[in-house]
């Protein structure tokens, strides 16, 4: 995330499980609460947003008044500016509980504040690929790097460990505002792989 008080808020949130997600899940709540409370602390930002990827699909909810549709589904709509699936999913999220501030901003919010302080800040982004083609895709990204600054692919390979560390790290972050990385983020790290320091 970027330090500058006005400047946009990236936070991705990783669950590497091929488990389904609904609005009932306890990782999608959580989730859900992390983001209204990083907006309580961030009030002077531009824009907060989140991501939230896993490797599961999404699926519907069981005993909930949302009809044939899946939670999840109806929050993209909401997101998309479809006040009625935002109501549906605000009334859900009542149902569930939690802080009061947030609960009272579900219950008295008309429905573009609904979509622009919540429904358009998080973008759940499900069937997320496996570990093998996260790592794939990070071998990926340092040889094209390493490519860019003539850098050989063979030495650019070094970087790969400590990429996916990088990576692993930020996953397993407790703070939300932690669970980012950035494009700065990872040219410091490959640079740190395939450089030489010479005193």
């Amino acid at each position: 995330a970027s330090t500058d008080a006005d400047a946009d808020a990236v936070v991705t949130q990783v669950k590497n499980s091929p488990a389904n997600i609904t609005l009932n899940s306890q990782d999608v709540r959580d989730a859900v609460a992390n983001y209204w409370s990083l907006r309580q602390r961030n009030l002077g930002r531009q824009r907060i947003s989140m991501r939230f990827l896993t490797r599961g699909a999404i699926g519907k909810e069981r005993m909930s008044k949302l009809g044939a549709e899946n939670g999840l589904e109806l929050w993209r709509r909401a997101a998309a500016g479809d006040a009625a699936s935002g109501r549906l999913v605000a009334d859900h999220l009542i149902s569930q509980g939690g802080k009061d501030d947030f609960v009272k901003f579900l219950s008295q919010s008309a429905p573009e504040e609904l979509r622009d302080k919540l429904f358009a800040g998080i973008e759940w982004a499900a069937e997320e690929p496996s570990l093998e083609a996260v790592k794939l895709s990070v071998s990926r990204l340092a040889v094209n790097t390493g490519n860019r600054q003539g850098t050989p692919p063979s030495v650019s390979s070094r970087a790969v460990p400590a990429l996916l560390e990088r990576c692993r790290r930020a996953a397993v972050e407790r703070g939300p505002e932690l669970r980012s990385l950035t494009v700065d983020d990872a040219q410091l790290c490959f640079e740190s792989s395939t450089s030489l320091a010479i005193p």
